[in-house]
């Protein structure tokens, strides 16, 4: 759950097995980012959302381990301005509805298998 004044990452966990909610570890070292608030990503066990490093103010995407209970940093392709995250494919991307460019990990959680698609569209995209 991510508050949109708030500047800690804060989630509460359901069990199925107990039917109760319980407040999981707080993550200090990231913050929800305004203009990248849009519905997180469910892949390989983990929620995934873009937010922001406190210690360089850098965006990245943050995963929630749902086994573990813990956050983990999942690193973006270099000199990228994407917004939205989906999963295509079995693989995590991310892009810019406004432009046609849509980069896929190939390997989850390894920055090297980013991998930039370009749609080629016969109009404007808007």
């Amino acid at each position: 759950m991510i508050e949109p004044d708030s500047t800690e990452m804060l989630v509460n966990v359901y069990s199925l097995k107990s039917g109760s909610w319980k407040k999981a570890e707080s993550s200090p070292d990231y913050q929800p980012v305004a203009s990248k608030v849009g519905p997180a990503v469910f892949l390989d066990g983990c929620i995934h959302w873009f937010s922001r490093r406190t210690i360089d103010q850098k965006d990245t995407i943050v995963a929630f381990d749902l086994a573990e209970e813990k956050f983990r940093e999942v690193p973006l392709p270099n000199s990228i301005d994407s917004c939205k995250l989906a999963v295509l494919g079995g693989c995590l991307c991310t892009f810019d509805e406004t432009r046609p460019d849509v980069w896929v990990m190939k390997e989850h959680g390894v920055q090297k298998s980013w991998t930039k698609f370009t749609i080629n569209h016969p109009e404007p995209l808007n």
